[in-house]
């Protein structure tokens, strides 16, 4: 149950109590009223045992309607203490979500070691997994914030040939494909994004443009929604995954790994593919526009009257 969920049953718990309340005791001042009235216009006519015997009831409805008016009432107070209660228990459920977060925030900021980076991104995922979908969200775009800020592409250093070799110095982007390392935290950070509990998503769409995903592995990953423009898929393997919806604008893919992947109304322009498998693909409406595409695999593959898939696979 959300807190938004909570707290409007509060408010109809409360107004239906209050309602209970006043309603009672509309009802008993009517009916002694009532009664005191009639009473008191009978009571010279009536004979002496007749009188105590109205007397006496009048004072049992009395005390009847007072029961039940207290019972209520401690009732509402009741519920008030464990308003109170849940109130407090919240409030320190949140301060220890804040304590928490604010502790994986700064293991992951960690420059001193790998380890407490981790540590960070598995405390991250811990407090994802147990807590609502504002909180959900917010720590899968700070994960992905992450791997944009630690492996961007193209590389923040520049990559220059040797002294001896008479091209030019600077090497270009298919040379530098070849020369990757693979992070330990940014693997991790990529894992945890992938197997997410993807019904807390709403409207997340995780940016992970820009990003360097060189020889990085994520089989049967949940990526729907993401944002890959601008990335690096360099022998890459995400053989199983969803990528429902996503954007691959100015993408590079080269032996990368697609294979039984979901791309569902996946969208490509301007991206660089080649030797890359989508064998038995969902490629369902899914769109290839401007891409440079050379020996990839795309047979077996599901598609619709909307694919629209580049000149080497039509």
């Amino acid at each position: 149950m959300t807190a938004e969920v909570r707290k409007k049953t509060r408010f109809y718990i409360q107004v239906i109590l209050l309602c209970l309340l006043a309603t009672i005791g509309i009802v008993a001042s009517g009916l002694l009223g009532w009664d005191y009235f009639t009473a008191r216009q009978a009571l010279p006519t009536l004979s002496e045992p007749e009188q105590r015997f109205i007397t006496l009831r009048l004072s049992d409805n009395v005390r009847a309607l007072s029961v039940l008016f207290t019972s209520v009432s401690v009732l509402f107070g009741a519920y008030l203490t464990l308003e109170r209660l849940e109130h407090d228990r919240e409030k320190d459920r949140q301060q220890l979500l804040a304590d928490q977060y604010s502790k994986a925030i700064d293991q992951l900021g960690s420059s001193e070691s790998l380890h407490i980076r981790i540590g960070g991104i598995y405390s991250l995922e811990r407090i994802a997994k147990t807590h609502q979908i504002e909180v959900h969200q917010t720590v899968m775009e700070v994960l992905a914030s992450f791997i944009r800020s630690e492996s961007p592409w193209p590389p923040k250093r520049k990559f220059y040939r040797s002294a001896s070799d008479n091209k030019s110095a600077l090497k270009s982007e298919d040379e530098i494909d070849q020369e990757y390392t693979l992070k330990p935290d940014i693997q991790v950070a990529l894992s945890v994004i992938c197997r997410r509990r993807a019904e807390l998503d709403g409207d997340l769409k995780l940016d992970l443009s820009g990003v360097d995903l060189r020889g990085y592995t994520a089989t049967n990953g949940q990526l729907d929604n993401a944002d890959f423009s601008q990335s690096n898929f360099y022998k890459s393997c995400f053989q199983g995954s969803s990528f429902k919806n996503a954007q691959f604008v100015g993408t590079r893919m080269r032996d990368a790994n697609f294979q039984k992947s979901n791309l569902t109304d996946a969208f490509f322009l301007g991206a660089n593919i080649c030797q890359t498998s989508f064998c038995c693909s969902n490629l369902e409406s899914t769109v290839f526009l401007k891409t440079i595409s050379s020996r990839n695999n795309f047979s077996s593959i599901k598609k619709n009257e909307k694919t629209q898939l580049p000149q080497e696979a039509s």
